[in-house]
């Protein structure tokens, strides 16, 4: 009870410091993409064509027009408009407002003439350069607004004289065209069950009657010996340019291979990564470019994410011998989820720095876990350790300074206990921080006095190129709604954030980078976009894993500390991709793949969520039942035949 008590006021802190960060990533989107209603109007948006790939930063024009009829004259009146980003107001034709540089949203009040009895037509014209243009309007002299009532019509500047309906941005983006070329979720699964259904009732009946089990030991061994075939068996099947922006990365690594340099993040593609993961593939790519050529050389290199992807499976299966020493049936769902999440299945096959942060995110996280254990202070040998991991995993992706706070609040709660408790905890926070700053830290510091900041995002002004991407702006809608993952998943992220989210975790809905049927990786369809519900079951026990960890008794001290670090790790990467998603407006930002390097961790919440929902006999057969199944459909999913 006491290391429970002395875990609530850092839980009350990590709690505070997450609503802190979300209402900033609300205020930082609200003045720039989030898209409200605001009061007497609502915006439009003049349609994109649903363009998959990047689009430049440059301006482009789109009209909005209105046609209205006034049944007698009025006087001279005042328009108050928004638009994104420059204005041109005409009205009749004849042109009364324009913006003399851009206003971004601010408000614009337009005087307007007086008016006779008749007809009359506005046109409003919109500059944008990094998003369709966006126009909110609103007259308390004229019956014209951007609301419902009169349609609102608009055109591009590259389709002149083609006027279609303007649409509001409130109802939210559209589905891409490509995720209706495959089949339906709920179809796919009834095409499955054929075959799931009598495993199902097999797995069922094994698990009712309590027939001997693989050991964990030994799952964790069949399951890297299946990550080894399915190497053996893909490799040479992929085609070299699959992987997301796999020429991107393959050009880092020529840049340390014939460069001898580590490239700036200002020259563009992904050289704003960490150069640790393009060491290790320069590692591979220079003996095999030797011996191979270009194409083979580029199969050769996958062989590291698959080492790092099945590295997992070992990560996992430790995580749970350190959770649950004593629940082998435990170990054994978070060995199975940890070791066959979709994610890192399908980021094996490409050639990208995520595989190489997971696996020594995955290891910080596991070293974390371990400490969580022992009641006691981590030993120096531990601390730089856990330093050495989450440098190595920082020097890989920026993005693994968020197991930091995990890390550091379980050495300050080992470090209680005695009257010099802050001391202690400085120390060994200041060795694990003081380590991970040396492993990685130089990178960053470059960074700071060449760029003058520590990191620069892909969609920095600085980046040569700079583009965008489909939908260029937020609204409500866009957080509040859930469904399209479940209908039509590849490609979700269209639609919404936990769409995205959601289809990307449980399966390859970008398929790999790839924006077209033909080009799309070898993956069975069927199966990949039944995973959309059959992940239904693993996300379930996770999430009744991190409800778990809110019961205040009947858990045990190490269990109940290290799954309120697992869930608190887990909630810190949701936020952070929510305040990327707010204030880089673009579909990318909603990947479940960010999420990698918290696998260990969804391992043990997975397995913890599973115990809190299996407390009936015929639910733990049940369950166990579904997860054989969700096994069985990623091996047809990603198995290239």
């Amino acid at each position: 009870m006491r290391r429970n008590t002395a875990f609530a006021p850092v839980t009350a802190c990590a709690l505070l410091c997450a609503g802190a960060a979300a209402i900033f990533a609300i205020g930082a989107a609200r003045g720039r993409f989030l898209v409200e209603a605001g009061t007497g109007a609502r915006w439009l948006v003049a349609s994109t064509p649903g363009w998959l790939k990047m689009l430049p930063i440059a301006p482009s024009t789109g009209a909005f027009r209105i046609t209205f009829t006034l049944d007698r004259p009025h006087d001279a009146g005042v328009l108050r408009l928004r638009a994104v980003e420059r204005a041109e107001v005409a009205l009749d034709g004849e042109v009364i407002h324009r913006d003399a540089e851009p206003q971004g949203r601010a408000l614009r009040e337009v005087s307007h003439p007086a008016l006779a009895a008749g007809e009359h037509e506005l046109t409003v014209s919109v500059v944008a350069t990094a998003s369709p243009p966006l126009l909110w309007l609103r007259s308390d002299s004229l019956p014209i607004s951007t609301t419902l009532g009169a349609p609102w019509w608009f055109k591009w500047d590259l389709d002149p004289g083609i006027w279609r309906f303007a649409r509001f941005a409130s109802d939210g983006p559209a589905p891409f065209s490509i995720s209706r070329q495959f089949p339906h979720a709920g179809h796919a699964l009834l095409v499955m069950l054929p075959a799931l259904l009598p495993l199902f009732a097999l797995a069922f009946a094994w698990d009712w009657r309590g027939w001997r089990a693989p050991t964990p030991a030994r799952l964790r061994l069949g399951l890297l010996g299946f990550w080894a075939a399915m190497a053996v068996n893909n490799i040479g099947a992929l085609r070299p340019d699959l992987g997301m922006d796999v020429d991107m990365h393959l050009a880092y690594v020529r840049v340390l291979v014939t460069g001898h340099r580590i490239p700036l993040s200002t020259e563009g593609g992904e050289m704003m990564q960490p150069p640790l993961a393009y060491l290790l593939y320069a590692l591979l790519y220079v003996p095999f470019s030797e011996w191979l050529n270009g194409p083979a050389a580029v199969q050769a290199m996958r062989i590291l994410p698959f080492a790092c992807a099945a590295a997992q499976v070992e990560l996992a299966y430790r995580a749970a011998r350190i959770v649950f020493p004593d629940r082998t049936d435990l170990q054994r769902t978070a060995t199975v989820v940890g070791g066959l999440l979709p994610i890192n299945v399908y980021l094996a096959h490409g050639i990208a720095n995520e595989p190489v942060v997971a696996l020594f995110g995955g290891a910080a996280a596991v070293a974390t876990l371990r400490m969580t254990a022992r009641d006691r202070l981590p030993s120096p040998r531990e601390l730089v350790a856990a330093g050495l991991l989450l440098g190595f995993a920082m020097l890989a992706k920026v993005t693994a300074v968020l197991l930091a706070p995990a890390l550091f609040a379980v050495v300050a709660l080992r470090s209680l206990g005695s009257e010099r408790a802050l001391v202690r905890a400085g120390k060994a926070i200041g060795l694990v921080a003081g380590v991970a700053a040396l492993v990685a830290g130089w990178y960053y510091a470059r960074n700071w006095i060449l760029l003058g900041t520590p990191f620069l995002g892909a969609w920095s002004p600085e980046i040569p190129n700079p583009w965008w991407q489909e939908p260029g702006y937020r609204t409500a809608a866009q957080y509040l709604r859930f469904g399209e993952a479940l209908t039509h998943p590849i490609f979700a992220a269209a639609v919404g954030l936990w769409d995205g989210l959601y289809s990307s975790f449980w399966l390859d809905s970008w398929l790999s980078g790839k924006t077209s049927r033909a080009s799309a990786p070898p993956w069975n369809a069927v199966p990949l976009v039944a995973g959309a519900w059959l992940g239904l079951v693993p996300s379930l026990a996770i999430a009744a894993g991190m409800l778990r960890t809110l019961r205040r008794a009947g858990l045990p001290p190490r269990e109940g500390l290290a799954l309120r670090i697992a869930a608190g790790t887990v909630t810190l990467y949701t936020l952070a991709i929510l305040y990327l998603h707010l204030t880089a407006p673009f579909y990318c930002s909603a990947k479940g793949t960010y999420l990698a390097a918290a696998t260990p961790f969804f391992a043990v919440l997975a397995a913890a969520g599973f115990a809190e929902l299996a407390r009936a006999r015929w639910v733990h057969a049940a369950l166990t039942a579904a997860l054989v199944c969700w096994v069985a459909n990623v091996v047809a999913t990603y198995w290239v035949v």
